[in-house]
């Protein structure tokens, strides 16, 4: 426990120091012209221990610390006041100049990463408390099921469309909202390719591990093996279900034996689709 807090202390400690700094640096001192001053510094030293004297304070007082910023409110703010900074980027470019909004930026993305290390701290804890209490343990791999071919042509073609803005966008000079753009589409360019790996993925009593996460049995309403699927039917938001192609899984018997502990087996329709199943089935139908 000591350990997890001093983690995450330091965390929301960077995160306090990147995501505030740039607004009261620049309510204080002005707009960033190129250089920093002792003033930014004390700012950003001032920030930092800020954040980590109050996470030092209040993340004892918190009942389970690592499930509270594995996923929820907690975190979810974490990462909204980053991205808050992150967009301020834009007005402020409009208002004092591209170099004015840098910090807002800069600080903005490294915010949100500092807010992501801390849930990945906050899930890891989770995982090795849950490796650790259970008896039954399952190790295997697998492939996501390849999306419609209509999903993936609209992947491309908004990949394609996003460096086409961000060229015509950067041509024009606006910097920034170039370099908005052509992160949109590295992103969906990399959902393309990280769609199609072959994942590690392990069942324990409390639920299933993943590369990007813990997901317990509770979130979870039952799973089905078809002819070429292997599907978890999920519960939560924005999850929905998870569908692997069935050839891919390693030691596919083992697999359904193991979830037959976990989770009840649907044939056909589920039974209570999600809210993300219900849009999948509208934009499908």
């Amino acid at each position: 426990m000591r350990s997890l807090v001093g983690r995450l202390g330091a965390l929301l400690g960077v995160w306090t120091a990147c995501t505030a700094a740039p607004p009261v640096a620049y309510l204080i001192g002005g707009p960033f012209d190129g250089g920093l001053t002792a003033v930014d510094a004390g700012v950003v030293v001032g920030l930092f221990a800020v954040g980590a004297g109050g996470a030092a304070v209040g993340i004892p007082r918190l009942a389970d610390p690592a499930e509270r910023f594995r996923n929820g409110t907690e975190l979810g703010g974490l990462l909204g006041l980053a991205g808050a900074t992150m967009i301020a980027a834009f007005p402020v470019s409009l208002i004092a100049g591209l170099l004015a909004a840098v910090p807002f930026g800069v600080g903005g993305v490294a915010g949100f990463l500092a807010a992501f290390l801390v849930g990945y701290v906050a899930d890891r804890t989770v995982v090795e408390r849950s490796r650790a209490a259970t008896d039954h343990r399952l190790v295997w791999r697998a492939t996501k099921r390849p999306e419609a071919t209509w999903v993936r042509a609209m992947r491309v073609a908004g990949a394609t469309a996003a460096f086409v803005v961000a060229i015509l966008v950067g041509t024009a000079g606006g910097r920034l909202l170039a370099a908005f753009w052509a992160l949109v589409g590295l992103l969906l360019f990399g959902h393309l390719v990280a769609s199609q790996r072959h994942r590690r993925y392990e069942l324990v009593d409390d639920g299933l591990i993943t590369a990007f996460g813990f997901l317990p049995w509770s979130t979870f309403d039952g799973y089905e093996c078809t002819d070429d699927a292997l599907l978890l039917y999920g519960s939560v938001w924005p999850f929905g279900t998870i569908a692997y192609d069935r050839a891919s899984v390693d030691d596919l018997e083992a697999v359904v034996e193991a979830l037959d502990r976990y989770l009840p087996r649907q044939d056909g329709v589920q039974q209570d689709p999600s809210v993300v199943d219900g849009f999948r089935d509208l934009l499908s139908s």
